[in-house]
């Protein structure tokens, strides 16, 4: 669920800045087209420009198919029908995603791994294939068991009697000669055991690696996400300013391609 959330909301970013990408493509396609047509400009530039603008916006509609996808997906997993989630499929201005500071980071118990839905399953399963040596080597020992019958019968005509039955007794069972096959059933009990305690112990192992490689992700993403975005302010900063250089005659059309692609 979660997931499939956060999904929503990245998809929904996405395609906010898809169309700001577009708003930024389609003002340069504009300042080549007023140059080309005051013959100050070639028509390579008008072109260039034109295809880059398209091509923008030629990819947003899968995004926006990837938004809807998502919002499918929540809905189902919500138990609704598809299209029933009245969420806002346009982009919030100035949403953020929860954002986790990784000086807020601390070492995580042992006892939480358990609670993930895998390791319950697992530990379970070891559980009850504990059970099942015991009921194995039961077998190897007699057994006494009482049973009783109580019956009562009558009929319509006058002239026949009512009939109580009543019977109980003790039964004794005792597998003498089966006593190679009931240890053998009981090994065979015991190796399960033993496999499954395996693959409980490499469950945990997994469980522990994904959890410490997602805490080295997230504060690797972190120190990423700080260069990035002083990546974006410099390059927002130099298309500005190859935009006024080339609207100017100081520059090549391709500078500005170059700030696009930044």
């Amino acid at each position: 669920m979660a997931q499939a959330y956060f999904a929503y909301h990245i998809a929904q970013g996405r395609i906010a800045i898809a169309h700001e990408n577009a708003r930024i493509q389609k003002r340069s396609y504009e300042i080549t087209e007023n140059r080309f047509k005051s013959r100050e400009g070639s028509e390579l530039d008008l072109q260039q420009a034109k295809t880059q603008y398209l091509a923008t916006l030629a990819t947003i509609p899968d995004l926006e198919i990837a938004l809807n996808k998502n919002l499918n997906a929540l809905a189902v997993l919500l138990g609704k029908s598809p299209g029933s989630l009245n969420l806002p499929k346009e982009y919030i201005k100035g949403y953020r995603l929860s954002y986790v500071a990784p000086e807020t980071f601390n070492p995580i118990p042992a006892s939480l791994l358990t609670r993930r839905p895998d390791i319950r399953t697992a530990a379970w399963q070891v559980a009850a294939q504990s059970a099942q040596i015991g009921v194995a080597e039961a077998d190897l020992y007699p057994s006494i068991t009482l049973f009783g019958t109580l019956g009562w019968s009558t009929n319509t005509l006058d002239s026949t009697p009512e009939t109580t039955l009543f019977s109980f007794g003790p039964g004794f069972t005792w597998n003498v000669f089966n006593y190679d096959r009931i240890e053998n059933n009981v090994r065979i009990q015991d190796a399960r055991l033993q496999q499954l305690i395996e693959q409980y112990q490499n469950k945990v192992l997994q469980a522990a690696q994904e959890v410490d490689n997602a805490n080295y992700s997230l504060l690797k993403t972190d120190e990423q996400q700080k260069i990035l975005d002083q990546s974006v302010a410099a390059s927002k900063r130099a298309l500005a300013i190859a935009n006024i250089r080339y609207r100017e005659g100081y520059a090549d059309f391709q500078r500005v391609l170059d700030g696009h692609a930044c």
